[in-house]
């Protein structure tokens, strides 16, 4: 079993047991294209809501158990342009919490409460990895980072990275981390295959009960 501590203050700390324990990594940039655990090509997904990339295939919303998780993105369209789409802020949540990080804003909304970085909690914690970088690490692994966007910088840039112990336990558009590249990872809730990549993002909106931006309803 992979061994986890959460360092409270300014640093976290992840330990892991054995190579073949390394973190699997989804990584989201641009407009938006996202690079799913298992994939090696990335899927391009213009999606104008909030989605779900990666979440625990048991977690319940109403009574999560203790190692489930659920992140989602939240994607507008660019400035000037009526095609393209990128990503305004990242949704975990996890151990009973919501948490809101932004890609522009140096806080985050922590049940709906306005919270500075760096904050802790008894099971995870968000710093500033980085200048410019935002990192939410959970005690059982599940870290999500995102780069926060800059008047110089306007490309973002998220990773969800995941420990292997939830091989084949995950579902989403960023897939279900199996260690296989095929089309197992275009599932939809349903638990079918979709092969167009439109049809397959949408099947993971999710509102939050949040008032959506004008394009997406």
């Amino acid at each position: 079993m992979n061994t986890f501590t959460l360092v409270v203050g300014m640093c976290a700390l992840v330990l892991v047991a054995g190579h073949h324990n390394k973190p699997h990594e989804c990584f989201i940039r641009g407009d938006p294209h996202y690079l799913q655990f298992d994939g090696y090509d990335a899927l391009d997904f213009q999606g104008r809501c909030t989605y779900i990339v990666s979440e625990t295939s048991n977690f319940n919303m109403n009574n999560p158990p203790t190692d489930s998780f659920r992140v989602l993105v939240s994607n507008s369209l660019l400035p000037n342009h009526d095609d393209l789409t990128f990503s305004t802020a990242v949704w975990v949540i996890v151990h009973g919490h919501t948490v809101r990080l932004d890609m522009e804003r140096d806080v985050i909304l922590l049940d709906d409460e306005i919270a500075n970085i760096p904050h802790t909690e008894s099971n995870f914690n968000v710093t500033h990895h980085h200048p410019g970088y935002v990192r939410l690490l959970t005690s059982f692994g599940l870290e999500v980072e995102l780069q926060k966007l800059t008047n110089a910088n306007r490309k973002h840039k998220v990773w969800v990275r995941v420990p292997a112990s939830y091989n084949g336990q995950l579902r989403g558009i960023c897939g279900n981390m199996d260690g296989n590249d095929d089309d197992d990872d275009f599932l939809t809730p349903e638990g079918t295959v979709e092969n167009d990549v439109t049809v397959f993002g949408n099947s993971w909106k999710q509102s939050l009960g949040l008032v959506e931006p004008i394009e997406c309803r």
